[in-house]
């Protein structure tokens, strides 16, 4: 059998990344996290940590979300969705409100303290199945090279996702603003008035920051009818909760991946495996946390399982993460059937 250099390389430090690295390395594995940004990177995210996603990250840690990565509110009591009609239909479900940053830092502590390797500013190029394992071509440190490991799980996002060939994306505009709205700030707002955005559009309060986002599909001039979205919000904001802004802290653009009523999950091929928004999970409003640490352990464990056999191991993560897809085909499904602009994503009953 040749050497690798690892057991595994997990693409990214995100919370698929940095749960399928901490299982892997608790279960005695060798693995390397390939992150290419600097811990601890940001990401634009609501940071709602619902109540689910906790409770499994209870259950995997033993331990609780620490409070030092969390803003204020740091109780999150649920959403408020604003149907085509203006009605408000309220759902409430206890989590907590974190800063993504903080959090993400702290999952990656996490697989650290258990052994795995995680190497900063070093992106992965590609990879290709080699024999018995996978190598990669990485840049890191200002040269380009190889590494090798038995097994690559890609936990690289929408961004991996499109490259992939295999999904359209979303693209996000939000600021955060210091003001004042009307609201229980305690709650996440959802807007799916087809007129104030080309997807939905949302605010949340962070720390104390009125936190208002528009979304749109991929496209030309995807930025220009961000900004026409986001004018028109702050408009609705203004005469439906009273917003006043004071002044605009920081501007946030991102991407994310398009779910259509296909609802394909792309689990990966051979050796190398997809968790996460790279897989194609993620619940509605942009919530994909409580899929990324699904996915990212049975990733691990279907590999632990199986370390000799990559074809049983696929197959097992394929069988054991149909749950997950359930779970997020259910909450598409609600949403659907709150307003027309998503009526697509009902499930055929």
């Amino acid at each position: 059998m040749n050497y690798y250099d690892y057991d595994a390389i997990v693409i990214g430090a995100g919370p698929a990344g940095s749960m399928a690295a901490y299982r892997l390395a608790k279960r005695g594995y060798r693995v390397l996290i390939a992150e290419r940004a600097t811990l601890p990177r940001y990401k634009s995210c609501s940071g709602m940590i619902i109540a689910s996603a906790a409770q499994f990250i209870r259950e995997v840690y033993g331990r609780d979300i620490p409070s030092s990565v969390m803003c204020r509110p740091a109780v999150n009591k649920g959403m408020y969705f604003i149907d085509c009609d203006n009605r408000e239909l309220c759902f409430t479900q206890t989590g907590c409100n974190v800063w993504r940053d903080k959090f993400d830092a702290w999952l990656a502590d996490m697989a650290r303290e258990a052994g795995a390797v995680i190497a900063e500013r070093m992106s992965v190029i590609g990879y290709v199945c080699d024999g018995e394992g996978v190598r990669a071509d990485i840049f890191a440190q200002g040269r380009r090279e190889s590494i090798s490991a038995r097994y690559i799980i890609d936990c690289s996002g929408a961004v991996g996702r499109r490259r992939g060939g295999n999904c359209d994306c979303v693209y996000t505009y939000q600021i955060y603003n210091e003001g004042s709205i009307d609201c229980d700030d305690r709650y996440f707002y959802a807007f799916l008035q087809p007129e104030l955005s080309g997807y939905d559009a949302w605010f949340n309060i962070k720390d104390d920051f009125i936190v208002a986002g528009v979304a749109v599909k991929a496209g030309d001039g995807a930025t220009d009818r961000c900004k026409a979205y986001y004018a028109k919000f702050i408009e609705y904001l203004g005469s439906k909760y009273n917003l006043r802004i004071d002044k605009v802290h920081k501007i946030d653009k991102w991407v994310m991946p398009y779910i259509d009523r296909g609802y394909y999950i792309d689990c990966g091929n051979g050796r190398a495996l997809n968790a996460g928004e790279r897989a194609g999970f993620l619940n509605p409003m942009g919530e994909g946390v409580s899929c990324a640490l699904s996915s990212g352990l049975q990733a691990a464990d279907a590999i632990a399982d199986n370390f000799d056999n990559p074809d049983a191991a696929l197959n097992m993560y394929v069988r054991r993460v149909e749950s997950v897809k359930a779970y997020m085909c259910r909450q598409w499904d609600l949403v659907g059937r709150m307003a027309s602009t998503f009526s697509h994503m009902r499930l055929q009953h």
